[in-house]
């Protein structure tokens, strides 16, 4: 896992042409912008199952799983709403 410091304004390239940007931090919250092509599926984690994040996070997980795991949990138009 890459653990990255950033500060505002500074950003990382993903793979597949996405831009993860810090768009502004105040107190304990960091605002992250994120540019991706639109085919690119972007899902906060907590509307993922919690044992597919502690997958994730100790390695137990692979691209594969956790393509087949959004795939199933997002559809295209039946995104979880978001309260802005």
């Amino acid at each position: 896992m890459l653990a990255l410091t950033l500060k505002v304004g500074e950003s990382a390239v993903l793979g597949n042409g996405v831009l993860l940007y810090v768009a502004k931090i105040r107190q304990n919250n960091v605002r992250l912008g994120i540019k991706a092509p639109d085919e690119v599926r972007i899902v906060r984690g907590r509307f993922l199952p919690e044992e597919l994040l502690d997958g994730i996070r100790n390695g137990t997980v692979g691209l594969p799983e956790l393509t087949a795991a959004l795939e199933a949990i997002v559809k295209p138009g039946n995104e979880p709403s978001e309260q802005p």
